[in-house]
């Protein structure tokens, strides 16, 4: 950008404070005042993110969640900063075993995720994952992956998802590094085994394994 006045979608930058109007400004006092739109401009960032001005849209993040860990937390506070409404899908998978029933699944779910607030719901299903998705009204499907061994399941599932349904889009994000080994499976051995958990899940989480092992 020089340093004179420059045109940035439409409006008149104006470098004594960087601001711009999308109409002809007038000074007023060292600034650019437009009385029907003035919006902050900084030469090195917009104060709006891009990611604003995007149209969001609803998502479902599918698993069977038994339990609910940190992990998985991190996934949908990620996801509360790109769409406007996450649905936390837990899945039945009675054929999987679950230690928790679906009930009990739900339940943690919405505590540990209660700090997010009505941009996140918690809704169990019993059904193809498509279906749900187009039951939910969302457009696109939430994965996480942990390390590159997750990569080739998560690839078939991608795709056969959208081979049952052409508009089934799946979006993949990554946890943050200190959650990247977590899985329920080894928070459900390590707490059998009457491990320290505390550090994977939430408190709730933690106080319903040591039940459900009688710890």
């Amino acid at each position: 950008m020089d340093g004179g006045n420059a045109d940035f979608a439409g409006a008149k930058i104006c470098p004594a404070d960087h601001s711009y109007s999308k109409h002809h400004p007038t000074r007023h006092h060292g600034s650019c005042v437009d009385i029907n739109l003035r919006l902050s401009y900084q030469l090195s960032t917009i104060d709006i993110p891009i990611v604003a001005l995007i149209t969001m849209k609803k998502i479902i993040y599918p698993g069977t969640f038994d339990p609910i860990t940190n992990g998985h937390v991190d996934l949908v506070e990620r996801a509360t900063r790109l769409f406007d409404r996450i649905v936390v899908a837990i899945a039945s998978s009675e054929s999987k075993g679950p230690l928790f029933t679906l009930e009990e699944r739900i339940d943690l779910a919405q505590q540990a995720l209660a700090h997010l607030g009505d941009k996140v719901e918690v809704k169990g299903f019993n059904c193809l994952m498509v279906d749900f998705l187009h039951q939910c009204g969302a457009q696109a499907v939430l994965r996480g992956l942990r390390a590159v061994s997750d990569f080739e399941y998560e690839f078939q599932l991608a795709n056969m998802n959208r081979a049952l349904s052409a508009n089934a889009e799946s979006i993949f994000l990554t946890p943050a590094e200190k959650h990247s080994y977590i899985s329920s499976s080894l928070v459900r051995e390590i707490g059998s085994l009457g491990g320290d958990i505390s550090a994977f899940v939430h408190p709730v989480v933690a106080a319903a394994l040591k039940k459900k092992f009688n710890l």
